[in-house]
């Protein structure tokens, strides 16, 4: 690996650390801070797969916490909608364009603030 590759690892485990610094302290937003800067360093397609991958840890480690508080009614209707719009969700981010990817990414951040 040549020393570019390093730099850009270097600064995507940065933005990864400011969104979860930014999660600790506010409870939330790991991946509004983590999407909405990844697309300046890696292309914005890459920069989903890569905020999903690391989110996965986090969301392990509340569940483990939470786990004796769990509402299950709450859980399979969560679980049933994600196993519904979940393919369709990847079938979109598939065939997107990706300046379209950018705008509703954009879109979604500034409803969710």
């Amino acid at each position: 690996m040549d020393g570019d590759v390093w730099f850009l690892l270097g600064v995507i485990a940065a933005i990864a650390v400011f969104s979860g610094f930014i999660h600790s302290a506010i409870g939330f937003g790991f991946g509004i801070v983590a999407i909405s800067l990844m697309p300046f360093v890696i292309d914005a397609r890459s920069a989903h797969v890569v905020v999903s991958a690391s989110s996965v840890p986090m969301l392990m480690m509340a569940a483990w916490v939470y786990r004796e508080g769990i509402e299950w009614a709450s859980l399979r209707q969560s679980l049933l909608g994600a196993a519904i719009f979940l393919p369709i969700g990847l079938a979109l981010f598939e065939t997107v364009s990706l300046d379209w990817l950018v705008r509703g990414t954009g879109l979604g951040i500034l409803v969710t603030v």
